[in-house]
């Protein structure tokens, strides 16, 4: 079952816009999926807003404005456009609606790399935000083919997923498009298990993940090298 309090502080975060790029690129694309989330951010910006209507200014340096317009236009070219960056993501392209994809292509700061095998029936695909998160946290795409289950594992650090689409089931319920879970619960072990029809899912990791089993050890400590 779906713990909603971690997903409403991480809109109330986004309003604030105090995530982080990569947390903000999954709250962006749960919101092109689900409009009762966009609502809901509506409402706490238009809250922020009054908080900051109601603040006392504090007066600013006359070159401000002209420092930050500076920055924005010299970021505007640095972003190729989408077709410059779906060569891997074509591969999958049918399944990510499309304001989910436009999202995937103008933050990626780098071309996403290639499609690699995980487990049996399971393909991940790292992806590049901001080169000053920490080195440990990781960004990727997760095909899961029809019935594919992913290792029994539990988790070193926090995981936030996005299901983009089709769905999955683990020892906490069932979960489809659109449903972002957070699980910062080191004894928790899972196997999620894909649907009749696949699942899409785009995943953010603090730590490496914890397999059971010897084999399962083995390849978590390669992982990490």
């Amino acid at each position: 079952m779906i713990d909603l309090l971690p997903l409403e502080l991480m809109l109330l975060e986004y309003a604030a816009g105090t995530l982080s790029p990569y947390e903000s690129l999954l709250i962006a694309a749960h919101m092109a999926l689900r409009p009762d989330s966009r609502r809901k951010v509506a409402a706490f910006e238009a809250e922020c807003g009054r908080m900051i209507a109601e603040t006392e200014p504090v007066p600013l340096h006359s070159g401000c404005l002209d420092s930050v317009m500076s920055k924005i236009d010299a970021c505007a070219g640095k972003t190729p456009p989408c077709s410059d960056k779906k060569r891997d993501i074509d591969a999958r392209a049918h399944k990510i609606p499309e304001p989910v994809y436009s999202l995937l292509c103008r933050s990626c700061s780098d071309d996403p790399g290639c499609w690699s095998k995980n487990a049996r029936g399971i393909e991940v695909m790292e992806l590049k935000v901001c080169a000053s998160e920490a080195r440990q946290r990781r960004l990727h795409l997760m095909h899961m083919s029809s019935g594919a289950t992913v290792p029994l594992h539990r988790h070193e650090g926090r995981e936030v997923m996005l299901v983009i689409d089709g769905g999955f089931s683990d020892c906490t319920g069932h979960y489809g498009r659109g449903d972002i879970l957070v699980f910062d619960n080191t004894q928790l072990a899972h196997a999620p298990m894909a649907d009749e029809t696949g699942c899409l899912c785009l995943v953010l990791t603090d730590a490496p993940l914890r397999y059971h089993g010897y084999m399962m050890k083995v390849v978590s400590f390669m992982r990490r090298k």
